[in-house]
């Protein structure tokens, strides 16, 4: 019965009758929100625009619990309402992959860095056995340790963003547009 979406200008809006109706609430001074996951009716985060932000009410309000870090983060996922990550950076020949990791509800965070040039990160998966993907500019990464470390596991195609990640057995699904932040997608194409 329970949904959320995220947008642009920090709007978020929620159903908890399964989507006969939606409320909503912004987040002032956010641009664009790319990337919501609730772990329980009313614990959940959602991320973008280089931030992370909690929500304890249901996603009513908002409260920034962003590590502190000059990496532009885009996607989040949480395992459970203490447990999980957000992820982004890449696209600069001088910036690296951040994948950070909490384990107390966003408190503290721990950081891992990847060194892929070009390689901008934007979504990922976590699973409760420890295992985790996420996808980068033409790479699929994989996690064995809960998000704590990551490898390529997967080279997906050119250093093309790809917006999202989804996963099923031994699928792998991720959407593209042409260039590392997906800026040029619109004019030039892009794909699945």
């Amino acid at each position: 019965q329970y949904g959320w979406i995220c947008g642009y200008n920090g709007k978020v809006i929620r159903s908890t009758d399964g989507g006969n109706s939606w409320e909503g609430s912004t987040l002032l001074g956010v641009d664009q929100l790319e990337s919501i996951h609730f772990a329980s009716k009313l614990v959940g985060y959602t991320s973008g625009n280089g931030r992370i932000y909690k929500s304890i009410d249901g996603g009513v309000t908002w409260e920034n619990v962003s590590p502190v870090s000059g990496a532009v983060l885009w996607g989040c996922y949480f395992i459970d309402e203490d447990n999980g990550g957000v992820i982004g950076g890449g696209c600069n020949d001088n910036e690296f992959q951040s994948f950070f990791r909490t384990t107390d509800g966003g408190n503290t965070w721990s950081l891992f860095q990847g060194s892929e040039p070009y390689s901008g990160l934007s979504d990922l998966i976590l699973y409760d056995d420890g295992t985790g993907y996420a996808s980068s500019s033409g790479r699929i990464w994989k996690t064995t340790d809960s998000g704590f470390s990551w490898y390529i596991f997967s080279v997906s195609g050119s250093n093309d963003w790809q917006e999202e990640i989804t996963h099923y057995n031994q699928s792998f699904l991720v959407p593209y547009s042409n260039g590392c932040s997906g800026s040029t997608g619109i004019s030039s194409g892009g794909g699945v």
